[in-house]
């Protein structure tokens, strides 16, 4: 049964999309004047670009859906199913808000959520729950210590509940770059951070501890990576692990549990050095985004779940005044759309192919 499945895992029928691929749906989101970039696609193939200081909204048909302003869009679009949620800040000090909302697939709000500025605070992360709704993992100051709150919210961005406090310690809080909170695929919640906030674990030691969904520990804290003095989560990987990296290597880890393993082959051994690796999951394939200057094309290697490669779709991309500007790649969509941006000298225009690779990104 094991080298049934093995075989399974590893089988690269159906996966690498035919070739000649088909032809793509091709929009401008602005004038060549314009500074435009790709900002998200939703669930369901609708994209979100940036124009200026505006974001602008195209069905998966290339149908133009409409527009918002710079404070719905510009701090970050994770992709809901339909629509796209983020977190804005207005104000300032103790004045101040943060503001989580929901936004449909033309931009239009459907729903936010204010929770008043901590002065003690040291930097939230808002993560996508695959289960549904979001997570908001907050880090403030806390008399002489620090803690860590989780609120969730609705698919809407009303607040479900929380603050919670998941995690705590003594002294002065982590920086922003020291730590990092995710939510698994299962729902898990995960901290990572320098182990000189959690003694007797040292400075040197990346730490980590799994949640339940709830926020009740799954694990005490325990040793991720050993002699190093930075590092954080990498990438999520196929049946809910996590890859996490550090200035000494990689390692992978699984919800509620403390063994560390070594990363899958798919990922290179020396991807530590960046710090992130750009890798698309999904549950029956995996699509990495190459660049490549000669011949000047951007690449997306598919990948079986077992990690070995079935083959290279091959984006070629112009070169202006001799230049190469392939970027980092194509972003691949929670439907399986791909997309590229500033493929050609105007930097508005956006192009894709809907459902090219079926799935849903985790």
């Amino acid at each position: 049964m094991l080298a049934l499945l093995l075989a399974l895992s590893s089988d690269c029928t159906g996966l690498v999309p035919p070739v000649p691929l088909p032809a793509p749906v091709q929009v401008s989101a602005g004038s060549p004047s314009d500074s435009c970039a790709l900002l998200s696609v939703d669930g369901s193939g609708d994209v979100a670009a940036l124009r200026n200081a505006l974001g602008v909204f195209f069905a998966s048909d290339g149908t133009a859906l409409g527009t918002s302003d710079q404070d719905l869009v510009l701090i970050g679009t994770p992709a809901q199913a339909r629509g796209w949620y983020g977190m804005r800040f207005s104000g300032s000090g103790a004045q101040g808000v943060t503001l989580v909302y929901a936004a449909d697939r033309d931009g239009t709000l459907l729903g936010q959520t204010q929770i008043p500025n901590d002065p003690g605070s040291q930097g939230s992360s808002l993560q996508r729950d695959p289960r549904g709704g979001l997570v908001l993992f907050s880090m403030r100051r806390d008399g002489g210590g620090w803690v860590v709150d989780v609120r969730h919210f609705s698919s809407q961005a009303a607040l479900v509940d929380g603050p919670l406090t998941i995690a705590s310690g003594k002294g002065a809080p982590p920086p922003g770059y020291e730590w990092q909170g995710r939510v698994a695929a299962d729902g898990s919640l995960l901290l990572t951070l320098q182990g000189t906030h959690v003694p007797p674990l040292r400075n040197n030691q990346l730490v980590a501890r799994w949640f339940d969904p709830a926020g009740a520990p799954l694990t005490p804290w325990f040793v991720a990576l050993d002699q190093t003095t930075e590092g954080g989560q990498m990438l999520a990987l196929p049946g809910g692990g996590m890859a996490l990296w550090g200035d000494s290597g990689q390692v992978a880890i699984r919800p509620g549990e403390t063994a560390v393993s070594a990363t899958p082959p798919w990922i290179p051994a020396d991807r530590y050095r960046w710090g992130s690796f750009p890798a698309y999951v999904l549950p029956d394939r995996i699509a990495i985004p190459r660049t490549s200057f000669s011949p000047c094309e951007e690449q997306l290697d598919i990948l079986a779940p077992a990690g070995n490669l079935c083959g290279t779709l091959h984006f070629p991309m112009p070169a202006f005044g001799g230049v190469c500007r392939a970027g980092f790649g194509p972003a691949v969509a929670a439907d399986g759309t791909v997309v590229q941006d500033r493929y050609d000298a105007d930097s508005c225009r956006l192009r894709w192919w809907p459902q090219l690779l079926h799935g849903q990104v985790r």
